[in-house]
């Protein structure tokens, strides 16, 4: 169907004025009104809305039911803040004249005051109804389907608008605004970068690319923009405390302090001692921290972002019940990697209900939901039932590990949330039953791997003979920002691997076979590994392998969580994790593990002379009888075992990396 043609604007104001007062008008009185709201309308563009007002109402005075005046009176309500009556005025016009597109869309605009999504989207697509070639209706619609949340229809509908109007920066604006929500960053920033090209001398639009640059831990990128906002505004507290926070990110804390300083004491706003403190955190300064966010946090209790930082400080130093008291205030912070799903549903506060159905989902990664299991079984017996709806490659371990409990894909979870009674996000869990130091007194074995392909896995290993067998993963799938301070190159681990009497097993989960073989190449050391295992995708596999491991050495990553659930020794090596440690120095969620923890000028190289000699240590204390993989295929009596369904395990006798033998 061809798109209808937009109605060509009638330039006469005058005659537009009198058609709309009506045969009960007397010609002079039509002319008064003319002059009248020209008055009022040129008083109105002026910003002179008492004048505009007094002109309005005398012009409805003549003609009650004039549309336009009626119209542009509500809007003039509006913008001085009286909804309520200017929702009255602008439907009375609609009264009047309902054919005319503009009317709706500016009553939808005040149903978006009021938060009434789906009355303002209904009358925005009246307008568009009436006018499909009007960009700013559109648009409108764009705008209110973001706020609801339906972003895709959003996306449409904000495409559609730039279809009528490709150089609109407004629109341009709320597209980088959409695919900011949707957490599409990069699709984000192009539109950013597009908005700075149309107004290339506003300060918003070059604020809006840096702060997605440093979303996108773009920092070395966004450092050059920084400096070059700077210099055309040499005291902007927002683009300084962006510079600190690249500097924190690069983990050039010094440099970043330096950043800091620069700012005069009255001028340091919440974000940027948000931003101070995380280098006290990430040099082990948590008192300092403290000392610094609990005023401002006494002085403003409704800031989230300082509770939020304040409960994680808490929790560092060990203070559990002041740090889980504020947890919670996470869910309301933007872009820190916690992931809120909004249901019409009350959450539950940790006290029995007896016969409610409960649903539990998790807004963070794989690892935390990994580490949460040991707190599911806590939950069933005060409630009818649970439900998990996590990341869909946990759905199988979390039912193997609690069988009590329903596990379904997070994805799931907005068409089926009418199933349940309460919600709750699944770190919430730790506020309520990890309160006390005694609380993690706890078997630290609570992860129930695939016995089948745990003995599969087993008897392949086995092939390996009596030696000490350690899993190794030495960095994240993540490595953006300060995150990558913390990780090794494999190549750094060669004096691990080569500790005689080892065998050691690729445990990373997003290591590509070349990346293997180079290291044998140059190092002719070897990594055993199962290329047809995806351990990023199939995590069910990578847990069945991890516990065929006698030990574990990890950087903190799901690895080290996994280790942790089934009870193995591990050595986790990574940054100071405020609600992961706790105050101590080894984790209290897994006992067994063993922290080394990298801060201040200390890098994860620098451990690995301490590692080699513990596990030199370890090995001779080794006893082969209580290996992993003797002891599974004990426990199977030492049965065959065909590999499970679509599951192969290719030994390559040409590719040692390669290869169990």
């Amino acid at each position: 169907m061809a798109p209808k043609r937009r109605k060509q604007p009638v330039n006469n104001f005058a005659n537009v004025v009198a058609g709309q007062a009506g045969s009960a008008v007397s010609p002079g009185n039509k002319q008064r009104l003319v002059q009248t709201l020209e008055r009022a309308l040129i008083d109105h563009k002026a910003g002179r809305l008492d004048a505009a007002k007094v002109g309005y109402e005398k012009a409805l005075k003549v003609a009650p039911k004039h549309g336009d005046a009626l119209h542009l009176l509500g809007l003039l309500v509006r913008r001085q803040g009286d909804t309520v009556r200017s929702l009255e005025l602008i439907t009375k016009a609609i009264e009047a004249r309902p054919n005319v597109a503009p009317y709706y869309s500016s009553r939808g605009g005040v149903y978006a005051d009021l938060e009434d999504f789906d009355l303002a989207r209904a009358d925005f697509l009246k307008a568009i109804e009436i006018d499909d070639q009007h960009p700013e209706f559109w648009l409108r619609l764009a705008r209110i389907e973001a706020r609801a949340e339906n972003l895709r229809e959003a996306l449409n509908a904000v495409n559609k608008s730039l279809d009528l109007k490709a150089d609109n920066a407004e629109a341009i604006q709320t597209k980088a605004h959409i695919f900011t929500l949707m957490k599409n960053y990069t699709k984000a920033l192009e539109q950013y970068q597009a908005v700075q090209a149309l107004r290339p001398d506003e300060r918003k639009p070059l604020r809006d690319v840096i702060a997605c640059m440093v979303l996108l831990k773009q920092n070395l990128e966004a450092i050059d923009v920084i400096e070059e906002a700077l210099a055309r505004y040499p005291d902007d507290l927002e683009f300084l405390n962006f510079l600190a926070s690249c500097f924190v990110q690069l983990g050039l804390f010094e440099e970043a302090r330096q950043v800091i300083e620069i700012i005069p004491l009255e001028k340091r706003d919440a974000a940027v001692l948000i931003t101070d403190t995380l280098i006290d955190m990430a040099e082990n300064r948590f008192e300092d921290a403290y000392r610094k966010m609990m005023p401002i946090h006494l002085a403003d209790p409704d800031q989230d972002n300082i509770a939020w930082n304040l409960s994680l400080i808490n929790l560092a130093m060990g203070n559990l019940e002041a740090g889980w008291d504020l947890y919670d205030r996470r869910l309301k912070v933007e872009n820190i990697g916690v992931r809120v799903i909004k249901l019409p549903l009350p959450f539950w506060d940790g006290t029995p209900q007896p016969g409610a159905k409960l649903v539990i989902w998790s807004e963070q990664g794989v690892g935390d939901t990994i580490r949460m299991i040991a707190l599911m079984r806590q939950v069933v017996p005060l409630v009818g039932s649970v439900t998990i709806a996590c990341d869909a490659r946990l759905t199988g371990l979390v039912k193997r590990s609690v069988p009590a409990v329903e596990a379904i894909p997070v994805d799931q979870l907005r068409t089926t949330f009418e199933d349940y009674d309460l919600q709750l996000s699944l770190g919430s869990l730790s506020t309520f039953f990890r309160r006390r130091e005694e609380d993690f007194n706890i078997d630290p074995r609570y992860l129930v791997p695939d016995a089948r392909r745990r003995l599969a896995f087993a008897q392949t290993a086995a092939r390996l003979g009596p030696n000490l067998i350690v899993g190794i993963c030495w960095r994240s799938r993540n490595t953006q920002g300060l995150r990558n301070h913390y990780y090794l190159d494999l190549k750094e681990l060669a004096p691990i691997i080569a500790t005689p009497g080892v065998s050691v097993i690729n445990a990373q989960y997003n290591c590509q076979i070349p990346e293997l073989e180079e290291f044998y190449n140059q190092t002719g050391l070897v990594v055993h590994s199962l290329p047809d295992l995806d351990q990023k995708q199939d995590i069910d596999g990578s847990v069945s392998l991890i516990d065929c491991c006698d030990l574990v050495i990890t950087a903190n990553t799901v690895v080290g969580d996994v280790a942790g659930g089934l009870g193995l020794p591990c050595w986790r090596f990574g940054g100071l994790q405020d609600a992961f440690l706790l105050g101590r120095d080894n984790p209290p969620w897994n006992p067994t593990t063993t922290f080394f923890p990298i801060y201040g000028e200390r890098r994860p190289r620098d451990i690995i002379p301490e590692l080699c000699h513990r596990l030199e240590a370890f090995r001779d204390s080794f006893d082969p009888s209580t290996q992993r993989v003797a002891t599974i295929l004990r426990e199977a009596g030492d049965a065959p075992s065909a590999p499970a369904p679509g599951e192969t395990f290719q030994i390559h006798a040409d590719a040692p990396t390669l290869s169990w033998d």
